[in-house]
């Protein structure tokens, strides 16, 4: 049997495989993950201190996933090992978060035989699973606890009292593990080159757009490969660095939804600028609107601010003009334009990029409100 025990314990980081794929692995199962407890989500780490996935839920309570993957799973004869890896990293976190949920992710279906197939693409508790899959499960923490047994013993014989005490709490952690909490997940298919594994990556992001924000199918098929694109961006991770976590909080991680929706919306608003515009500015105008680095001036932060701004705007209108939007872009804009400032805009492209924005967030609104409401952000 291989060695699977990690000696630094208690105290600790989860570090992914060096390799690439199991990278890539980690980090686009925490899309799949996070996308799946969406509703109660408030956040979401890759590569957390507690675990390679760590979930925050408004109720404060954590999920905590373990992710393992293979480039070969027909080929991979340690599907076991791997889960014994898990289960010694899972009760390490339990010491810290006992009554977190804790989550088995891979790509490998048959990790327990007698559960084929059993967690392809979905989530299932230990309390779920048939008698089978819950004996494969059982007997394997017996296995684990038997070979920290032995390892005690070698390391008392050696004098070595510092690890048979570091063996000997994993050992306990692992007993009093409450299996009520532990869940498990594969998601399908991840193997292969980049272009053919995410299917089930993007089966689960369709399944949002259309379940939880009740999308029509065209809009789904717009955006939905945008999307993954985007987040998988948003969500990388820099393998050659140790100790490097990504962070999202959920209305960071939803907002370009609303953004790919805003492709069609015509953007006019010449008759907002102090000068007259011509027809190589506004094409240099058009040009820096594709640039996919002006998807950061649409955060939520920076944008809810503006459309708080514009909502007390309403409620003291000074005219009764056609197009408040336009008048608030008129008497407010100053006061967003350094968030565009560049060395290479000169005065005149600087307010036309700022109002140009402006408006283009008010717009939007709409799709926020939506956002917002389906997936529980107080706005």
């Amino acid at each position: 049997m291989s060695d699977y025990i990690n000696d630094d314990i208690i105290d600790f980081n989860n570090d992914a495989s060096a390799s690439s794929f199991g990278w890539n692995f980690q980090v686009n199962a925490g899309i799949f993950l996070f996308l799946h407890y969406i509703r109660e989500a408030e956040d979401f780490k890759i590569e957390s201190k507690l675990q390679d996935i760590e979930i925050t839920l408004k109720n404060k309570n954590k999920i905590l996933a373990q992710a393992k993957s293979s480039q070969d799973p027909s080929a991979d004869k340690g599907k076991k090992t791997k889960f014994k890896d898990a289960l010694i990293s899972i009760a390490k976190s339990s010491k810290h978060k006992p009554t977190a949920h804790f989550i088995y992710i891979s790509n490998e279906s048959d990790t327990f035989i007698s559960g084929d197939k059993a967690f392809d693409n979905r989530i299932r508790s230990y309390n779920e699973c048939i008698q089978s899959i819950k004996t494969e499960i059982d007997e394997t923490f017996e296995a684990t606890i038997n070979s920290l047994d032995a390892k005690i013993e070698k390391a008392q014989k050696k004098a070595n009292d510092k690890k048979a005490k570091e063996l000997t709490e994993i050992k306990k952690l692992i007993k009093e593990l409450n299996k009520d909490n532990l869940f498990f997940s594969c998601i399908t298919q991840f193997w292969g080159e980049e272009e053919n594994r995410y299917s089930s990556i993007k089966d689960k992001i369709n399944e949002v757009l259309l379940d939880v924000l009740n999308y029509d199918s065209i809009t789904v098929k717009k955006i939905s490969n945008k999307l993954f694109e985007h987040w998988s961006f948003m969500c990388e991770v820099n393998s050659t660095q140790k100790d490097k976590s990504k962070e999202m909080r959920k209305e960071t991680f939803l907002w370009p939804i609303s953004v790919f929706l805003l492709k069609d919306i015509h953007r006019d608003i010449t008759d907002c600028l102090d000068s007259t515009c011509d027809s190589s500015l506004a094409e240099e105008v058009d040009a820096i609107f594709e640039d996919g680095k002006m998807l950061y001036h649409e955060r939520f932060e920076f944008s809810n601010k503006i459309l708080q701004d514009y909502y007390d705007f309403k409620k003291n209108p000074v005219s009764k003009m056609k197009e408040p939007e336009k008048e608030f872009i008129m008497k407010n804009w100053k006061k967003y334009v350094e968030e565009f400032a560049q060395e290479n805009f000169d005065e005149e492209k600087l307010e036309y990029v700022t109002k140009a924005f402006i408006y283009r967030i008010l717009m939007n609104s709409r799709n926020l409100r939506n956002i917002c409401s389906k997936v529980g952000i107080d706005k």
